[in-house]
């Protein structure tokens, strides 16, 4: 966990600080962002849907503030060290966080596609998303704590969600095999169950910026082999 002494400028203190606040709040709204699409899939609820459409452009402009706010930071602090390495972190979380944003508009689309269609969704899909929407909450906690210990915890719950999507692919694709079946909606529910998996391999990155940022060590090529038994 983060346990820095204080610089003797109290302005770069407080600069750093927003470069946390921004990402906690972005972080936010992405959360919300993906709960209310979650639900709009699951419940077919276009009230949802619409919130989480209207969200979509304030993750982008937090991105943007996040990334002004750290090149300025850069350009005038010339940080070394562990405060390098957090900033250069945090621009590649923001990019992490509005893709994982991108995912959830994706996942509305798809929840609009099932309109009209008497399928009811897998219920492997509410375990997938609430799989991922934890892991991405547990990836941003690291982050804002700088706990590398709790960033590989998320990292190995990547398999798992892996392993949940592959049922899901292949229990959807043996029923558009039954007689009478709407293939329209199954391949609908496919492609929101990669769409799930996909918001973990995010999660999965931000947790290995999280034990960089922390330790030093980039552990993405290859990942299993460089995880250890810590934490």
């Amino acid at each position: 966990m983060t346990g820095r002494a204080p610089h003797t400028s109290h302005e770069y203190d407080r600069e750093l600080a927003g470069v946390r606040r921004l990402l906690a709040t972005m972080g936010g709204e992405v959360e919300s962002l993906l709960s209310a699409s979650l639900a709009a899939l699951l419940h077919r609820d276009q009230d949802l849907a619409r919130e989480a459409l209207a969200r979509e452009e304030r993750v982008d402009q937090l991105e943007m503030e996040i990334d002004d706010l750290v090149h300025r930071i850069l350009a005038i602090r010339q940080p070394v060290g562990v405060d390098l390495r957090f900033l250069t972190v945090s621009l590649r979380a923001t990019t992490d966080l509005e893709r994982v944003g991108d995912i959830g508009i994706n996942i509305v689309h798809r929840a609009m596609d099932m309109e009209g269609h008497a399928v009811l969704p897998h219920p492997g899909l509410a375990r997938l998303g609430d799989s991922a929407r934890a892991m991405l909450a547990q990836a941003l906690d690291a982050l804002l704590r700088e706990d590398a210990a709790a960033a590989l915890r998320v990292i190995r719950e990547d398999d798992a969600v892996d392993e949940e999507n592959a049922r899901i692919f292949r229990d959807l694709v043996a029923r558009m095999g039954q007689e009478g079946a709407d293939n329209e909606a199954l391949t609908t529910q496919i492609f929101a169950a990669k769409h799930l998996e996909r918001i973990a391999d995010h999660a999965t990155n931000l947790a290995e910026k999280v034990v960089f940022l922390v330790q030093g060590r980039d552990i993405r090529h290859p990942r299993a082999g460089s995880l250890g038994k810590g934490g």
